[in-house]
């Protein structure tokens, strides 16, 4: 049996115990690390019967190799998702579901990958070119948002470092930098793109809001699929969101409560396309 299988057969529930206990911790960080290597770790996406090759921090991000990270989620691109779409994914973190994402349009779709945070950034493309997907898909280490400028980019100090955010509260305690900031629209503008876009992922931290004001132009003329993680902390722009979602005519359908009281996640349809 392989280590992975090994792995799977361990109950959530305690793996979540040890992740999530400071003492335990470098503890179950060690024997995990005993499992893998320190990086290129092999991660299997659900649905597509694929493995990709991932450089991820080992005990924080299990749920990418056990292919149980956000499952609804993956659920319900793979429902939704077609082979020629032009899809944007806002928020892109180091790739997980952005390599889902290759790995479907690869042949006849395409694909817009935005990052803002450098360090992450620079994983994401390194976990694309790790599988060959480099050429095919376009990263921007940019922050989508409501004006084009600069703003500061709060970064959490916590170990795992998962967390960025253009919203102070959200990122918790530690460091902010200085990125820059481009509208959705203006990007279309900039880079004179003229496709159809099919569906848009967003999870940017609670800056939904924001993104969504940004993006006005091409979502009332091209109405795609927007896929949102709504984050309920306190500065978030989910309200905003919600707002404009109603002022765009689309209706919307939460399908995801795993982050309880912090966060959930929606499908948003045009009304004309129907529910």
């Amino acid at each position: 049996m392989n280590k992975l299988k090994i792995l799977q057969k361990i109950p959530k529930p305690i793996l979540n115990f040890f992740a999530k206990n400071k003492f335990l911790r470098p503890i179950s960080r060690k024997l995990y690390e005993s499992f893998f290597s320190k990086t290129n770790r092999i991660v299997e996406l659900p649905h597509l019967g694929k493995n990709v090759i991932m450089d991820i921090n080992p005990l924080y991000f299990k749920g990418f190799i056990l292919g149980t990270h956000e499952p609804n989620v993956m659920n319900v691109l793979n429902q939704t998702l077609k082979d020629d779409m032009f899809v944007i994914e806002i928020g892109s973190h180091i790739g997980y579901f952005s390599l889902y994402l290759s790995y479907k349009l690869k042949n006849k779709g395409k694909l817009i990958l935005f990052e803002c945070s450098p360090g992450v950034a620079k994983l994401l493309k390194r976990n694309l070119k790790l599988n060959n997907f480099d050429t095919f898909t376009k990263v921007e280490e940019m922050a989508v948002s409501d004006q084009n400028s600069t703003i500061d980019l709060y970064i959490t100090d916590n170990e795992e470092g998962a967390t960025h955010s253009l919203i102070g509260g959200l990122a918790g305690k530690g460091s902010k930098i200085e990125i820059q900031t481009i509208t959705l629209d203006n990007y279309f503008i900039k880079n004179d793109i003229n496709t159809k876009v099919d569906f848009i992922k967003i999870d940017a931290e609670g800056a939904e809001g924001l993104i969504l004001r940004g993006a006005k132009d091409i979502i009332e003329k091209y109405k795609p699929l927007i896929l949102i993680e709504m984050h309920t902390i306190e500065g978030s722009t989910y309200k905003l969101a919600e707002k404009l979602l109603s002022e765009y005519n689309y209706s919307f359908e939460v399908f995801d409560h795993e982050y309880e009281e912090i966060a959930y996640h929606i499908l948003c349809k045009p009304i004309d396309l129907g529910n």
